[in-house]
């Protein structure tokens, strides 16, 4: 069976039941894993080969995005340990201390941001429903992926 065979099963079986949401690991395998080890047998894959997808991102200034991605495959073999289908996890000989550390973001807007950007929604020519979305937004601190599934049972 080929990493790109099983990256499907993976997929269809563990991410999309039971996952909220599954685009960032589809974005993964498709972006970086396939085009690199889709063709490979699974049982032939190594820590080096995992090191040749996930360095390069590291290297390009991505840290956070290798570790993300390093974690897709670590999940995906510990999937394929679970179906005897490998013998080990070579995404897990790949410490993410060498890889790169997910720094936590701290930016926020000042009053005079906030101010700027509640005067130019509101003078743009936008319709009211994503002015008022915009609000929303800025007001809650959620994600605008998050805004469209949200209902007043949701809160707290």
């Amino acid at each position: 069976m080929t990493f790109q065979e099983f990256g499907q099963c993976y997929y269809r079986e563990q991410v999309e039941k039971n996952w909220k949401d599954p685009r960032n690991e589809r974005r993964n395998l498709e972006k970086y894993l396939f085009p690199v080890l889709g063709d490979r047998q699974l049982k032939d894959i190594t820590a080096l080969d995992i090191q040749s997808v996930v360095y390069p991102i590291r290297d390009g200034g991505h840290p956070a995005q290798a570790v993300k991605v390093r974690d897709t495959a670590k999940r995906m073999f510990d999937y394929a340990l679970e179906l005897h289908l490998s013998l080990n996890n070579p995404a897990a000989m790949d410490g993410t201390r060498y890889i790169g550390k997910t720094v936590r973001r701290s930016r926020h807007l000042t009053a005079r941001e906030i101010r700027e950007f509640l005067q130019v929604v509101n003078r743009s020519n936008i319709r009211r429903q994503f002015k008022l979305a915009l609000h929303i937004i800025l007001l809650t601190l959620i994600r605008k992926s998050m805004l469209p599934g949200a209902c007043l049972s949701n809160r707290g």
